[in-house]
């Protein structure tokens, strides 16, 4: 919730919508829902956010999955008060392979099928070729964290919807303005094969009835929801300039132009007008050459706040008027003005059926036929010599939000379709009661030369309440791919973005630094952007130990257990790439394990003494054929045992510990 500001009152009385939801829908099973994105997050800052975050209230356990790293990730927040999981695409040498390789079972080869025939039927740039491999992906990770439904809430992630049915997973979605699909015999194949369709406005609805007709029932009415106590109130008019605000447009739309021919005749008859722009795009070179053309370049600002949702509020709460000029026909409720109206502010909005569905002309704003520069500068002129009206406007504008556009009726209407797909296809989800443990090991495949390691995996793959995170795939010609339940550490770029918006736990790993000055920095400033990851990964995942499978991954458990404030393990091998002495001044952090390497000494026992495979002897001149025989292994299994008993009864710190 965002603090008070100093210069603005707050409109009335901050509130928690989400709490008041949750007292009435929570759910003893927490049904999972993956919310599936083209791209996420993603500028301007979607509502759907506070969507999801109204349905975590509620019960549901939500993991969001988005089909590309965004552009500028490393500038984009991330809702915090969002609890879930975020599935990003694979490094590119995982996706590769999972991508190409044959398919692993019925699903697969109906994916293949289904990828075969919208070759034949939809244009080639319609469905991306990497839809079915991405889809492979997305399957593997929703069946490891038991996704029950899927909703598509961008229309980029449609095809991927329907590929992800075929491993067993309904979907829904939200649906687009059909006039604005790229195709509707792929909009009707997916209305066809969702369990439900929501359409944000009654004319999406009727357009889709008529598209689809045998369907209607199950295309259903649900505004979407906002709530208002989340923004500031905007003053209205305290100041003698006109302050105005918008949101960037495509560059084929003609809106902003518009406007600033406008501003620029508003400035020849005397009357002060500033604008701010939300956002940034291809467009803005054009826009910024007709502002020096119309001597406005001390009048309009580019922001990009639409990056920041904290941003996109005080922006418009320090305006007097929200501009929505577009000239394209659009039937979807732009979120720009549903946010403009939250913040009190009136809207002067070329007409369309969305927007005609927000603002009542001359109630609650001004409505101007689209393209009608004309009446949009005489509607400006309107707005600037009546302050009072304007304010007046605005807080109807606002009435009009929270009585029309509840956050809680969008919950309400949208959990109980979710609760109808998912009812008795699924059982409830049963807890095992079971503290987590999560196993770190540093890429995929395992070397050759450490055959007790893969015992080790085998072992651990097979134990409840286990998880294990991988650093890297190797992505080499014929490498194995790896097992299901064996997770990877996304893109360098997701995991810099996440330093980059953790400020608070980038700083405690930075200030571990002074604990280990054997480390090169490169190395140290590498594992603890992964601890950082991995602790934000542990909001979600609730886990109480951490072990590292070999000195490898030493660095990594040790600053992410002290960022946790939870234990750790770690084996050390006789033989391994890290620095003896940087291992010597963390080893003193680990719980119970095993060092094999004689020049660190303390108190961990040497349990898994280097074992040397035997040198294959010629015969004949030619190799014996099969492999060289093994050494027995020790009782690893038992040790692995005592050790996942001990990390299970370890108590969860009351806190985290400090940093230093």
């Amino acid at each position: 919730m965002p603090a008070p500001l100093p210069s603005i009152k707050s409109h009335f009385l901050l509130h928690s919508v989400p709490a008041a939801i949750k007292t009435e829908f929570t759910l003893d099973e927490h049904p999972h829902i993956a919310f599936l994105f083209e791209s996420w997050p993603a500028p301007p800052p979607s509502l759907c956010d506070a969507e999801m975050e109204a349905l975590a209230a509620a019960g549901f356990r939500l993991t969001i999955a988005s089909l590309a790293i965004p552009d500028g990730c490393f500038r984009l927040a991330r809702p915090a008060s969002l609890a879930a999981e975020v599935v990003y695409p694979p490094a590119a040498p995982l996706f590769a392979a999972i991508a190409d390789a044959a398919p692993q079972d019925s699903s697969h080869r109906e994916m293949a099928a289904l990828s075969a025939a919208h070759l034949r039927r939809y244009p080639g740039s319609l469905i991306p070729p990497e839809t079915e491999g991405m889809a492979r992906w997305l399957a593997r990770e929703f069946r490891r964290r038991s996704v029950q439904h899927i909703h598509a809430r961008s229309p980029g992630a449609l095809p991927a919807a329907l590929y992800l049915k075929k491993a067993g997973l309904p979907f829904s979605f939200t649906a687009p303005a059909p006039g604005g699909f790229s195709s509707p015999g792929l909009l009707a194949e997916v209305v066809t094969e969702a369990e439900f369709v929501i359409a944000p406005t009654a004319g999406i609805q009727s357009q889709l009835a008529d598209l689809c007709p045998e369907h209607a029932a199950r295309i259903i009415h649900i505004p979407p929801g906002l709530d208002a106590s989340r923004y500031y109130g905007a003053l209205c008019g305290e100041s003698g300039t006109l302050r105005l605000i918008t949101s960037g447009s495509p560059a084929g739309d003609r809106g902003l132009l518009l406007l600033l021919e406008s501003m620029a005749r508003l400035a020849r008859e005397g009357i002060d007008t500033t604008l701010t722009i939300a956002g940034d795009g291809p467009w803005r070179g054009q826009l910024e050459n007709l502002i020096t053309k119309l001597q406005l370049n001390r009048c309009v600002r580019f922001s990009a706040s639409d990056s920041d949702p904290e941003e996109t509020r005080r922006e418009l709460a320090a305006s007097d008027l929200y501009v929505h000029p577009g000239t394209e026909d659009n039937d979807t409720l732009p979120p720009g003005i549903m946010e403009a109206m939250a913040t009190g502010l009136p809207v002067l909005a070329a007409a369309h059926s969305g927007t005609e569905d927000l603002v009542i002309d001359g109630f609650s704003g001004w409505l101007f036929p689209a393209g009608d520069g004309e009446t949009l500068a005489a509607r400006l002129i309107e707005a600037a010599e009546n302050p009072v009206l304007r304010s007046a406007m605005g807080q109807r504008g606002l009435e009009r939000i929270q009585t029309a556009f509840p956050l809680g009726g969008h919950a309400r209407l949208a959990a109980s379709q979710f609760r109808r797909s998912i009812a008795g296809r699924f059982a409830p989800a049963v807890s095992t009661g079971l503290p987590e443990v999560l196993c770190l090991l540093e890429q995929w495949p395992l070397p050759a030369s450490d055959p007790l390691l893969a015992a080790e995996l085998e072992f651990l793959c097979a134990q409840p309440g286990v998880a294990l995170l991988t650093a890297s795939f190797d992505g080499s010609a014929d490498r194995p791919l790896p097992p299901d339940n064996l997770e990877f550490l996304p893109d360098a770029a997701i995991m810099e973005s996440i330093w980059q918006q953790e400020p608070e736990l980038a700083a405690r790993a930075a200030a571990l630094r002074t604990a280990c000055p054997e480390t090169n920095g490169e190395d140290y400033f590498r594992e603890a952007r992964r601890a950082v990851y991995t602790v934000v990964l542990c909001r979600t995942r609730g886990w109480v130990h951490v072990h590292a499978m070999r000195a490898s991954t030493a660095l990594w458990a040790w600053i992410f257990q002290r960022l946790a404030g939870i234990t750790a393990s770690a084996v050390i091998e006789r033989q391994h790439r890290q620095s003896s002495a940087a291992l010597r001044e963390i080893a003193g952090g680990f719980r119970f394990g095993s060092v094999s390497d004689p020049q660190i000494s303390g108190p961990l026992p040497d349990l898994f003494p280097d074992r040397v495979l035997p040198a294959r002897r010629r015969l004949m001149g030619m190799l014996p054929p099969g492999p060289p025989p093994i050494p027995p292994l020790p009782d690893a299994a038992g040790i692995w045992r005592q050790w996942l008993a001990q990390a299970r009864t370890v108590p969860r710190p009351a806190a985290a510990v400090s940093p230093v």
